[in-house]
Order: C-alpha cells, then structure tokens, then sequence
C-alpha cells in the first residue's frame, strides 16, 4: 500500500498479526489509525510521511516501534502508546509534530528520539527507568517523572531542557558525572 496518495482509512485489518515493513508509507492522506489487538509486530518505516496523520492509537499488544514508523509525519500530534511497550527505536518519531509524549511504565530504558520537536516526556509509574540519552532532542523543555527510580546518563548542549521535576515522594534520581555538563538552558 505504499505510495497509496488517496488511501485516507485503514479498515478491515482487525485479524493481522504484522503491518510489514513500508506498508502505508507514503499515504500522503492517511489521517488517523488503529492498529487492533491482533497486531503484534509493526515493520520499520510503516507510517513514514504520512503527512496528514495526526492520530494513532496503539493496542495492548504492542511491545516495540521501530524505526522510522513515524518519521515525517508533521502533523502526528496525539500517539496513545501501547501499555506494553518496551522498546521505543530513536528515531521512531523523527521530524514528527508531537509535542508531548508520556513513556509507558513498561519501558525500562529511554534514548529520547532524533530530530524531533517532543517538548515534553512523562515518565509513568515506571518502577525504574534509565534515560541514556536527550542530546538529540533538541526541542525538549521538561521531564516529568512519575517513577521510583530514574538515573540519567546524559543531556547535552544541544537539549534546551528547562525543568526535571518529580511527582513521586521519595523518588530517587540519580544524575551521572558531567549529565548536564554545558546543558545551560536548565533551571
């Protein structure tokens, strides 16, 4: 289905396991989907440029977005992720319109996401988490944490994070030698 200009609406794919490699990239009219229960395994690249896609909703079961699924897609403002979720590829959402995304409590490990405009991270009733690396998220402006425990391996000039705060009595984070080092824009 690649390339389909005037595909705009996915139905009927409710007992597929896998949307395959560059399946609906392209689909330049593709504005909003569901992937079902049934589906387990999405291919890399899926979704690419999708420009007028501006809504997902991922099932339950879920468990990694790999690369490239949504890159390009400007308009992609809302993604529901699925609760299974255990693996997010860096640059799944590259030069994508989210702006805010909240991290499942299923992931154990965070790499931020390459070229992306996300301007907020939730981080949800993980138990424990550790985020690698935000030094190419650029747009990013505030971590939220809801989670027990957080280590932070790095954040970079690039990363114009301005708070990291904690919803979360007697979280511990902890932050690695020279974690913020030149990250000048935090308050």
């Amino acid at each position: 289905f690649g390339s389909c200009y005037n595909l705009s609406k996915i139905e009927g794919i409710e007992h597929i396991k896998e949307i395959p490699e560059y399946c609906f990239c392209e689909c330049y009219n593709l504005k909003e989907i569901k992937i079902p229960q049934s589906v387990t395994k999405l291919g890399k690249e899926c979704f690419r440029n999708c420009s007028k896609l501006t809504k997902i909703e991922l099932n339950g079961n879920i468990t990694e977005i790999p690369e490239g699924m949504f890159s390009v897609c400007k308009k992609l403002k809302n993604i529901k992720l699925s609760p299974c979720l255990t693996k997010l590829h860096d640059i799944c959402f590259s030069h994508c319109g989210i702006e805010e995304i909240e991290i499942p409590s299923t992931m154990k490990e965070f790499v931020g996401f390459a070229n992306s405009t996300v301007e907020k991270v939730v981080i949800t009733d993980a138990s424990n988490i550790t985020i690698k690396d935000l030094s190419t998220m650029t747009g990013l402006k505030e971590i939220v944490i809801g989670a027990a425990t957080v280590k932070f391996q790095s954040i970079s000039s690039k990363t114009t994070v301005e708070s990291v705060t904690s919803n979360v009595e007697g979280a511990v984070i902890t932050f690695a030698a020279d974690c913020f080092k030149s990250a000048a824009s935090l308050k």
